[in-house]
C-alpha cells in the first residue's frame, strides 16, 4: 500500500496505511504543490508584504476587519495562547470528553481546573452543563465542530443559544479545524456579534497542508490580542502562498469533501453491517466501537494499517481517519481480520 503526496510515493511510509492524524489522504491540489516550488529562490526574504495580503484575502473571504484576524503556524498555536490568556487558577477549561486535547494539556501544564463534560448519545456538546459549570467560575469553553476525534456536529442554533445566555467573564473558543467536511455553516460571521467569542481554523485538514502549518484565529480585537504573536505576520512563506492558492481552487475542495463523504458513508454501511456501533461523523474521522479497543488497534498496526488511539474515557471506541477508497478497503479487510482472530 503507498500513501502518496502530490502523486510522489512517500517511500518511508510506502507498506503502511496511515489512518491515525486525521491528515488528508489525497495530497495537495497540483496547481498548490506548483505554488510552493515557485517560492523556493525568493525564501532569503521575510516578504512581510505577502503576508499581509493574505491576512488581507482571509479578511475579505469573512468579511472582518482584518485586525480581527491572527495567523498562526497551525492552529494549535492559537488553541494554546487561548487556554493560556482565558483560564487561571480561579476561571476552568470547560471542555468535551472525549475531545482534542490540546487545550487540556495546557491546562494540566499551567496547573489549571478542568472540566471534562461528556458528549450525549449523539454526539453533541452539552452545552447546558457547559454553561452551568461556567456560570460557577467562569473561564473558557471549548467547543471542537465537527468534534475531534468523533467527527459528531453541535448545532449552530445550539452554539449561538449558548453565546447569548453566557456567563460573564467566560470565552468559547470554537475550532472549526474540520467545517470544510460538513454540512454545518461556520460561525465566523458570527464574531461581530459576540465579544467574547473566538474562531480558529487550520489548512492542515482539508487543505492537505499538515505538514506546513497554517492556522488563524478570528476574534473581536480585545480578545484577539490575548492570543496573537508579535508581529501578527508570524508564519511561512510557502505555507501562505499554498494557502492563496488553494483558496483560489474552491470547486476541487468541494470534491474532496464528497469524496470523503463517500468513503465515510461506505465505512458506516460496513460497521452497521456488522454490528459495530459508532458515531454519526462530519469530518474525515469517526469512532467505531470494539471491545479492547487499545488492542484493536495493535491488531490493525501489525497488519499494516495504523488508526489512531483510544480515549482513556472510552477505552473502547477508536478512532479511524477517512482514507482514499484504496485505504478504507485495506482498513475494513483488516478489521475483519481482527475481529475474526477474536472468535
Amino acid at each position: 500500500m503507498m500513501n502518496q503526496i502530490g502523486g510522489t510515493p512517500n517511500c518511508e511510509q510506502d507498506r503502511k496505511v496511515l489512518l491515525n492524524l486525521n491528515e488528508s489522504a489525497y495530497g495537495m491540489l497540483p496547481q498548490v504543490e506548483q505554488s510552493i516550488l515557485d517560492t523556493v529562490n525568493n525564501l532569503e526574504r521575510y516578504q512581510f508584504d505577502l503576508i499581509e495580503t493574505f491576512r488581507q484575502m482571509l479578511s475579505q473571504e469573512y468579511d472582518v476587519p482584518v485586525d480581527w484576524l491572527a495567523l498562526h503556524p497551525g492552529s494549535n498555536r492559537a488553541l494554546h495562547y487561548a487556554t493560556q490568556a482565558f483560564t487561571s487558577a480561579s476561571a476552568p477549561l470547560i471542555m468535551a470528553s472525549p475531545g482534542y486535547p490540546i487545550c487540556e494539556q495546557v491546562a494540566i501544564q499551567e496547573k489549571r481546573s478542568i472540566y471534562k463534560v461528556p458528549l450525549g448519545a449523539d454526539g453533541r456538546h452539552d452545552l447546558q452543563t457547559m454553561r452551568e459549570l461556567a456560570e460557577r467560575e467562569g473561564g473558557l469553553i471549548y467547543i471542537a465542530n465537527p468534534n475531534n476525534p468523533t467527527g459528531s456536529v453541535t448545532p449552530a442554533d445550539d452554539i449561538l443559544t449558548l453565546l447569548d445566555t453566557l456567563p460573564e467573564k467566560t470565552k468559547v473558543l470554537l475550532d472549526e479545524a474540520y467545517i470544510e467536511y460538513s454540512d454545518q455553516p461556520s460561525l465566523i460571521d458570527q464574531v461581530r456579534h459576540y465579544p467574547a467569542m473566538i474562531v480558529t481554523r487550520t489548512f492542515s485538514k482539508i487543505f492537505a497542508m499538515a505538514g506546513l502549518r497554517l492556522g488563524y484565529a478570528i476574534a473581536q480585537p480585545d480578545t484577539l490580542q490575548a492570543i496573537h504573536t508579535m508581529p501578527a505576520n508570524d508564519v511561512s512563506v510557502p505555507a501562505v502562498v499554498a494557502a492563496m492558492a488553494g483558496m483560489q481552487h474552491a470547486d476541487q475542495v468541494r470534491e474532496r469533501k464528497a469524496m470523503v463523504a463517500s468513503e465515510r458513508e461506505t465505512l458506516v454501511q460496513w460497521l452497521n453491517n456488522h454490528d459495530i456501533e459508532c458515531f454519526s461523523s462530519e469530518a474525515n474521522c469517526l469512532m467505531f466501537r470494539i471491545n479492547e479497543g487499545a488492542e484493536a488497534v495493535k491488531g490493525l498496526a501489525a497488519l499494516g494499517v495504523i488508526v489512531g488511539r483510544t480515549w482513556s474515557d472510552m477505552p473502547d471506541w477508536v478512532r479511524v481517519t477517512i482514507g482514499t477508497k484504496e485505504e478504507m478497503k485495506a482498513f475494513r479487510l483488516a478489521l475483519e481480520a481482527v475481529l475474526y482472530s477474536r472468535l
